[in-house]
């Protein structure tokens, strides 16, 4: 289990031999089973993704886990210690990436453009062909999605500067199409009842002294798993939206704080059941504001023609829908932003200031999971905010270096700069993991050893 901390390259090592010994027989194939189970060793599997298994493995006997736990949990002592320090930041957040919805049924979206869904994306294409030369329709086949997206997006901007209407409307209609396959493949798999890793992720970040600054969650996700789990802890999500019937989008609403107040008490206590939740690239949930649809009160001001729409959650809170019939196509998430973010008076221009802001306070630390650093934007904001000397990066990566140029280069970086903390690997990449066993709970835990002290 390898990380960087304090400029130095360190090793947590695993042992098979101190598995239980019930799970080492398995592994070393002396009970004979008919078919694979997830707890044998498959061929060029090393001993830390067999571990990462094991530990995500439900049907291991209670003993053998429990006592798998205990190993594991003995062998990162260092590392929650550690993380205990860094979430007792004034200033704490966290950057989500699509890895850490992997588990519920999202699918990984920087992968190449080669899943079997693309099929139908490159039909699109295909039956669009007179709006590209041949060329450039291969050139759109070979690009991933969000990639796609935004190409496409790039040039219905240049029909508008032209004021070509005609293909200006077909490339928003080919856009729609492309972004409703888009979403069914990759965000709408996802089962919103099996969110108890974002849970404990949730219960943990929050377990921190109530003077200190809100938990900032910036996450490139489209999907509300988030928003689930958060509800049904009870947690005050504060997401920059406001309004009951029309929810509608206003920066200020991240200023606001939640006190509780009762007569017994001499001042009001900070609430700290509650996170800043940031959606850099937008979210399912997002819609542009119609003056069709809110026909009966045109006198509402909406500054950033954005708004939020409630989701239904159906199939025993499995699924997702909203009132729109083609909500998907409507959503306003990533190619918007190609689209506006060089306005000043935009959603994401003001998402992307306080993650810029959020970066640049004082004792801040940004805890980064799940995230592959293909957004050149955010990745340019974390290397800027590296010269701030009260700034601390923690990376939780479930690849190596040699996946992104940009990890190559914080990997190299955090060898000479102490404020960079990396782990990655199978094992102390897995938000699974991560959650489950090495954030702590931070206050508790501190109450607890005070009280043994």
């Amino acid at each position: 289990m390898p990380y960087i901390y304090n400029t130095y390259e360190e090793a947590i090592k695993v042992d098979l031999e101190e598995l239980p010994e019930n799970l080492k027989n398995t592994l070393n194939g002396r009970q004979s089973q008919p078919e694979q189970e997830e707890s044998e060793q498959r061929e060029g599997e090393g001993n830390e993704e067999v571990v990462a298994r094991l530990l995500n493995y439900a049907k291991i006997e209670t003993k053998d886990y429990n006592k798998l736990i205990e190993l594991f949990k003995k062998k990162t002592t260092e590392i929650r210690n550690l993380l205990g320090k860094y979430l007792q930041s004034q200033n704490l957040s966290f950057l989500i990436g699509n890895g850490c919805s992997l588990y519920a049924g999202s699918k990984s979206i920087n992968t190449s453009n080669t899943s079997p869904k693309t099929s139908s994306i490159n039909k699109i294409l295909d039956e669009n062909e007179d709006m590209f030369s041949k060329e450039i329709t291969n050139s759109l086949k070979g690009k991933k999605l969000e990639e796609l997206l935004n190409v496409l997006s790039q040039i219905e901007n240049y029909y508008k500067v032209i004021d070509d209407q005609s293909k200006s409307k077909k490339i928003s209609e080919i856009i729609s199409k492309v972004k409703n396959e888009f979403l069914l493949e990759y965000v709408c798999g996802i089962n919103y009842a099996n969110n108890e890793f974002h849970r404990q992720f949730l219960k943990k970040i929050i377990a921190r002294d109530t003077n200190k600054s809100r938990v900032k969650i910036f996450t490139l996700n489209y999907d509300l798993i988030i928003e689930k789990a958060a509800e049904e802890l009870g947690i005050i999500v504060n997401n920059g939206f406001i309004g009951f019937i029309l929810r509608k989008f206003d920066p200020s609403v991240y200023e606001i704080d939640y006190h509780i107040k009762k007569p017994e008490m001499n001042r009001p206590i900070p609430l700290n059941k509650s996170i800043n939740l940031y959606k850099l690239h937008g979210s399912i949930s997002w819609f542009k504001h119609s003056e069709e649809a809110d026909e009966g009160n045109k006198d509402r001001n909406i500054d950033y023609e954005v708004v939020e729409n409630q989701p239904i959650f159906y199939d025993n809170g499995e699924k997702v829908k909203f009132s729109e019939s083609d909500y998907l196509q409507n959503s306003l998430i990533y190619p918007t932003y190609t689209k506006i973010a060089q306005s000043f008076d935009s959603p994401y221009g003001e998402l992307f200031r306080h993650f810029t802001n959020a970066l640049n306070s004082r004792n801040s630390t940004l805890i980064v999971i799940g995230y592959s650093f293909s957004d050149e934007h955010v990745n340019k904001i974390i290397e800027n905010a590296l010269t701030n000397p009260d700034f601390n990066l923690l990376i939780f990566s479930f690849e190596s270096s040699e996946e992104s140029e940009t990890l190559r280069k914080l990997f190299e970086r955090g060898k000479k700069d102490s404020k960079i903390t990396i782990f990655y690997g199978k094992l102390l990449g897995d938000f699974r993991i991560i959650s489950s066993y090495l954030l702590p709970y931070v206050d508790i835990e501190e109450e607890s050893e005070r009280q043994i002290q």
